[in-house]
């Protein structure tokens, strides 16, 4: 994501600034490299947040970037797409199971840098799509997803008696 930054930076010419949440181990080899790709100014790096202060970053940011190289059931992912973002995520199970390409964000290869850029320039230049994208991913979360849609499939799977 980092050199995305910087490789996206003189194109977009706008505003432009990643929200790091988290922590972990390779953070300081992470801080390392947004100096040597001169984007240190544009980054945060807000280590664990509470629930209130990360709703609040969701609801400023333009889109969610989830560059895993593996996941479970993300919900980080699930959380962006319920506040309505639009998600570009690394084409890996779990993410898959999660946002579909084109409809509620993109899927990426990783190793592809040139696809990530771009879809992270066209997600940045064209808020009427991205507006798009996140509405139907929180509509797909709130239909598949909700503690109310997890029990009705329950339901259906164990009829009405848990039998």
């Amino acid at each position: 994501v980092l050199a995305t930054i910087a490789r996206l930076r003189p194109r977009l010419g706008g505003p432009l600034s990643l929200q790091v949440v988290g922590d972990g181990p390779l953070r300081g080899e992470h801080e390392r490299l947004a100096q040597s790709l001169r984007v240190s100014e544009l980054v945060t790096w807000h280590g664990w947040l509470d629930k209130a202060s990360l709703l609040r970053l969701y609801q400023d940011a333009n889109c969610f970037v989830n560059p895993s190289l593996y996941e479970g059931m993300p919900n980080t992912v699930l959380e962006a797409m319920a506040c309505g973002l639009p998600v570009i995520a690394s084409r890996i199970g779990g993410n898959e199971d999660l946002v579909e390409h084109g409809v509620t964000g993109f899927l990426i290869d990783l190793a592809n840098e040139s696809t990530f850029d771009e879809h992270l320039a066209i997600l940045l230049g064209d808020p009427a799509l991205a507006l798009r994208l996140g509405q139907a991913g929180r509509e797909r979360v709130l239909e598949q997803f909700s503690w109310r849609s997890v029990a009705q499939r329950y339901v259906q799977i164990l009829g009405p008696h848990g039998k």
